[in-house]
């Protein structure tokens, strides 16, 4: 069975351009990775007028794009976002639409289509469950291309599953067996894809799931970004990094993920790739801030020492390291200065008054 193992454009606030889509299927293809899925929340066409046609001139460069994914032996998925608002009594042409905006796509070159029905608010239907006619939507679609789809339900974590009435459970009953489900685990930024429901751990054995991996996205902390070794992926076949929308930030991510997958050591394989980057070894002095995703005080991230030697570091790397990579990284580096020139009161007044947003300031200001 194909694996999907690659890269998704499925974050907020950033929309790449064809020339850095390339790139990424460029990476991708060097990296023996295979699959591109194109679902940007910032295409207006893709999700929020998901009714109204591509234009001409955008089919084009997504023919061309497709074109190119394909001599690099990528498969571009690409989908659909159609429940905000998509009629589920059929008395309108909302299917025909549908169908037909998909089918133009899959005319230009991609390999699967996929439904999305993420980030929507749950809603209620008179006579049938919600999960029940989004997955009988799916169906509908898949007998008219004669193929299985992908599908992104509205549930795609436990999280959410447990503000939901049995929505997972009525989507999986009646969504035909052979789609593939994307699922992020057990909350929306995990580290695995294991779940508590049963029948999604099931479509997991039975290589039906694909890790829809946000581990390394950022757009829910815009002023965070993610570098250190990712978690465990072995345990499933199918699995899709989310990142960031910066290009040479997702390449790098791109290569520590290939470069630790099957690494018995992966922080000195996951050093390496840093270094081969060209990053400076003062990184590896503010590394923990830039390691993973914290939800949680932890003893690690309590007890840690702030002083100016790390001030120091991220002088050199704002101010001596030049790159293109360092140009996506300065924000990052340059708010983490501040905020520990905060917490060690380095930071004086006006200072803050000109650098901090105006709620902050009067926390900030407050407490002095």
């Amino acid at each position: 069975m194909l694996k999907n193992i690659g890269y998704i454009e499925g974050f907020y606030g950033k929309l790449l351009t064809w020339s850095q889509r390339k790139t990424i299927i460029k990476n991708l293809s060097e990296l023996n990775f295979n699959s591109y899925f194109y679902a940007p929340k910032e295409d207006i066409r893709h999700r929020f007028d998901w009714r109204k046609k591509y234009p001409k001139i955008w089919l084009r460069s997504f023919q061309k794009f497709c074109n190119y994914a394909n001599s690099k032996n990528i498969n571009i998925i690409i989908g659909i976002s159609p429940g905000l608002d998509f009629d589920f009594t059929y008395r309108n042409d909302d299917f025909t639409i549908l169908k037909n905006k998909l089918q133009m796509l899959e005319h230009c070159g991609a390999k699967s289509l996929v439904i999305l029905y993420d980030d929507i608010e749950e809603k209620s239907f008179q006579n049938k469950s919600e999960g029940k006619l989004h997955a009988e939507l799916c169906n509908k679609l898949s007998a008219y291309f004669k193929k299985p789809l992908i599908v992104v339900p509205r549930v795609y974590s436990d999280e959410i599953e447990d503000n939901s009435q049995n929505y997972l459970d009525d989507f999986l009953d009646i969504i035909n067996d052979n789609f593939f489900i994307f699922y992020t685990g057990k909350t929306i930024i995990s580290s695995n894809v294991y779940s508590k429901n049963r029948k999604i751990n099931d479509k997991l054995k039975d290589d039906k799931l694909i890790y829809w991996c946000n581990y390394f996205s950022n757009d829910y902390c815009p002023k965070r970004i993610f570098l250190g070794p990712p978690p465990d992926f072995k345990i499933s076949k199918n699995f899709m990094f989310n990142l960031t929308g910066l290009i040479n930030i997702d390449v790098i991510i791109l290569k520590i993920i290939h470069g630790t997958m099957e690494s018995k050591n992966i922080y000195e394989d996951w050093k390496k790739i840093i270094l081969d980057q060209k990053i400076p070894e003062e990184f590896f002095k503010v590394y923990k801030f830039f390691e993973k995703p914290y939800f949680e005080e932890s003893e690690e991230t309590m007890n840690y020492k702030f002083d100016n030697k790390i001030i120091d570091a991220l002088d050199i790397l704002l101010w001596k390291w030049k790159s293109p990579l360092s140009i996506e990284l300065y924000p990052y580096l340059f708010n983490l200065k501040q905020d520990i020139q905060i917490l060690i009161k380095q930071l004086d007044n006006k200072r803050i008054i000109k650098t901090q947003t105006h709620p902050l300031q009067k926390i900030l200001l407050k407490e002095e």
